[in-house]
């Protein structure tokens, strides 16, 4: 059993937008999807279509997409245990011809709701903290007492994360981070979070804070990994982006499967990059698997 903790919410993507659409206040899309998203969502669902039995622990609001996000889990064979509190966050994305996306959300909703005492009891040897940083009545304190308790259950730790949001630092997270098994920042992140020029720099500022495993994942580049044998990129094969929505969530949950399957960090890198690659040639988070 796997078990992630983290975001969801419901997503409205526009492929193929270009940035005149707020000057002409109209424009027509090639595609325009219903979907599902928030970090914690995705890894679930990819993690459970790699055939891993997947316990998802969120915060959804007692509405109609609240509803739909639930039915999802349930479909995909995933274990949601749900806390109900505000609304349900819902996105609209709009992706531009060369695959990158710009991100309309609401202001307020479940998608940063998440509390420490929502995480009650944990099924999985493997845990993921799918969305750092996103939570709004989380800070430094409640991360390290979440942490130490899952740590204390003999658990395996991972974290994703998004970028900073209120200057947080590398001295004031040390506590935190040293409880981290494994932790999945992209570039943009890392060197934002540790005031790094390098991605290089910025692996081994995260690993001197006691992250035993810094994987950051830089795009069509792949990953570097940093840990105590290794400091080295994993390349990915290149591929055709058509969208990016979800591909460091398909890169994380590849990388949780090989763990759990007993596979070297090597292969974890190698198989997550694949993931990531596969994620980014379709429209959607998950619709690649």
């Amino acid at each position: 059993m796997i078990t992630i903790i983290g975001a969801s919410c419901v997503d409205i993507i526009c492929q193929n937008v270009s940035k005149e659409v707020f000057e002409t206040g109209h424009q027509f899309a090639d595609n325009i999807k219903f979907d599902f998203g928030g970090d914690g969502l995705n890894e679930s669902v990819v993690l459970s279509r790699l055939n891993k039995q997947t316990e998802f622990i969120t915060v959804l609001g007692d509405d109609i997409a609240g509803k739909y996000i639930y039915q999802h889990c349930i479909e995909n064979f995933v274990r949601i245990i749900p806390t109900y509190r505000n609304k349900t966050y819902v996105s609209t994305i709009l992706v531009d011809k060369n695959g990158r996306r710009n991100l309309i959300g609401t202001r307020s909703g479940n998608i940063r709701e998440l509390l420490p005492e929502d995480v009650k009891e944990i099924r999985g040897n493997i845990v993921c903290f799918a969305s750092m940083f996103i939570p709004l009545h989380m800070g430094r304190k409640e991360y390290e007492e979440l942490f130490t308790r899952i740590k204390n259950e003999n658990k395996i730790l991972c974290a994703d994360t998004t970028t900073i949001k209120n200057n947080e630092t590398i001295a004031e997270y040390k506590d935190v981070l040293n409880k981290l098994d494994y932790f999945f920042p992209n570039d943009i992140e890392a060197k934002m979070f540790t005031r790094a020029e390098t991605v290089e720099e910025a692996a081994d500022i995260l690993f001197e804070a006691g992250v035993k495993n810094v994987i950051i994942t830089v795009g069509d580049k792949g990953c570097y990994l940093k840990n105590k044998d290794y400091e080295q990129w994993i390349p990915t094969k290149k591929v055709e982006a058509i969208d990016s929505t979800g591909a460091g969530d398909s890169f994380v949950a590849g990388f949780i499967k090989c763990l759990d399957d007993g596979k070297d960090i090597i292969e974890c890198c190698k198989f997550a990059n694949e993931c990531g690659g596969k994620a980014v040639q379709v429209i959607g988070a998950t619709d690649w698997l």
